[in-house]
Order: C-alpha cells, then structure tokens, then sequence
C-alpha cells in the first residue's frame, strides 16, 4: 500500500455544484430527512459507480487496488468501494452500536477508492502469519484453516465512537483502518523479506495497521504468493550488488579504476531499482520498503 494523491472529484461527483449528480442525488434523501425526521427505507446510490467515477479511479489508482496494490483490473473490472461503509457498519453491529452507515458519503469522491474483490468482499482465506519459520508455514498449508475476511462493511475506530449523522464532524472518530489517500502507508506497514513467504506486519505494533491487515487479509495466501513472486526478482537483484560490493572489496587494493568501476555499476543498479518504486508499479510499497533496506546495506558496504 502507498499514498495516492487524490485529485479533483470528476464533475458528477462535484459537491460544489447544486447541480451534480452527487449533489442532487444526496438532496432527495436531506429532503426526505427533513419533511419526515427519518431516512427513506429505500436510498438510491448510482452515481458513484458510474462509469466516468471508476475511470477517474483507475486513473488515479494506476489500475491497483488501494489497499494491496494487486493489479485490480487485470482480470476484472475492480470494485468501487466505499472506505467508510454507506449501508451499515459490521462493527459497530458486534457490539449492539446502531450505525445507519455512512449514507451521506454514498456519493462523497473522498470515500472512494479502486479495491479488488478480495479486499473489498467477504471470502474465505488461508491468512499467513508473520514470522513463521518454513516449518510452521508448511503446516499452515497443511491444516488449511480458512478465515473470512474482506472489508465489506467493516469499520472499525478507536473506542467504538463512530460519527453516526451527516452534520457531525467526521475529525471526531478515529479510524483504525488505512486509508491511503489520506495516511503514509509505508510508515505503518512493515515488510518480511528472508522468508519464503512476503508477508507484512503492523509497525512498532501499530493498531490502525494490524487491523487493516487483518480485515482487508492482506497476508491472504494468493497474495503472499503473488507478492513473492515479484519479491524473488529484488532478491536477484541484491545478490547481484552485494556480489559487485564484495568484488570492490577484493579488488580496492589492488585496482582503484576496476573498484571505482564496479561502485558506479552499484549505483546504476540502485538508480533502475527505482523503476519498481513508481506509483503504476505493482506492489510500490513493498518495493519501496525493500530498496529502503538494500541502500542501507550498500551504503555500510561502500
């Protein structure tokens, strides 16, 4: 997961516009809220998924899911999904909270991102526990123990205090989900690369990180092995530098232009290890966190 940059809202999703299809199809509902002190049994909520919205998201979303940067529309058309739910919260259901849903943010462009249907819907998944060593993986695989997960409806926040009406400040909850256009993913989130597997933890314990990897399933085993898959490429990658390093170690006393050499190779090798840490990139934020790694071990090497 990385930070996007939300741009501006396409023009059917303009608030600012009495007119927009967002804002009109917000005001049947207010309206019906005020003529009868209660919310409709039936809310229309078309436009977000309208065609020019999930383009504009694509757009913005490099064609990746939000949340685990797998290549959304590679094999489907992605999911738009709601980060705070528009038809009821399963949390707050669990613990006999009564959350109507975020119905008012149905339309919101700022509660919208591109989610891939394992993210976004509730399935049954093998979940790979962090530091496990070959033989607890093996067993994992073994036992096959399958455990739901998928945002859905899910929403949780700090001390079960969420904002229930449209004409409360939504600064006064406090998400612990990600939400990747508005916090730094990568300061959250920390990645395992000497394990077979790629799996990613909370960092320093972090709650709204370990609860957005439990819910979204973010160690789900197709994506663990799609991750690694991509992973074992940047292992190839630094055996080859740390080769070079070692070369320029073998070689500084007794041939400065071979070891200058070889430094300049390393640093080129580093420059184009950035073509995996670009937005469009799949899997940015892994890439990100493992050239993070690789430059403080050149740098302790040169």
């Amino acid at each position: 997961m990385i930070k996007v940059d939300r741009p501006a809202p396409p023009p059917s999703l303009d608030m600012t516009d009495e007119m927009s299809a967002a804002s009109l199809e917000l005001k049947v509902i207010l309206d019906h809220l005020a003529e009868h002190g209660t919310l409709p049994e039936e809310k229309k909520f078309n436009v977000y998924s309208s065609p020019p919205v999930k383009a504009r998201l694509k757009e913005i979303f490099r064609g990746k899911c939000a949340y685990c940067e797998i290549y959304a529309t590679a094999s489907f058309d992605g999911d738009v999904e709601h980060y705070r739910p528009k038809g009821g919260v399963t949390d707050a259901d669990d613990v006999a909270f009564a959350h109507p849903g975020y119905w008012w943010l149905a339309m919101a462009w700022d509660n919208l991102v591109l989610s891939c249907q394992h993210c976004n819907q509730s399935r049954k998944q093998l979940i790979h526990q962090p530091g496990l060593d070959e033989a607890a993986i093996a067993q994992e695989l073994l036992e096959n123990r399958l455990r739901t997960t998928g945002k859905k409806n899910r929403f949780p926040v700090r001390n079960n205090k969420w904002v229930v009406a449209h004409d409360t400040d939504l600064a006064d909850e406090d998400p612990l989900l990600i939400d990747p256009t508005v916090d730094q993913p990568e300061d959250l989130l920390e990645w395992e690369f000497e394990r077979s597997i790629s799996t990613v933890k909370a960092r320093n314990g972090n709650p709204k990180a370990a609860e957005t990897i439990d819910i979204l399933g973010l160690n789900r085993r197709g994506l663990t092995e799609a991750r690694v898959s991509v992973l074992n490429a940047f292992r190839q990658k630094r055996r080859t530098i740390l080769n070079r390093l070692n070369r320029i170690a073998d070689t500084a006393n007794t041939s400065d232009e071979v070891a200058q050499a070889l430094r300049d190779i390393v640093l080129e090798d580093l420059e184009d290890f950035n073509a995996n840490c670009t937005p469009d990139s799949q899997f940015a934020g892994m890439a990100r966190a493992f050239r993070l790694k690789l430059v403080a071990e050149v740098q302790g090497m040169l």
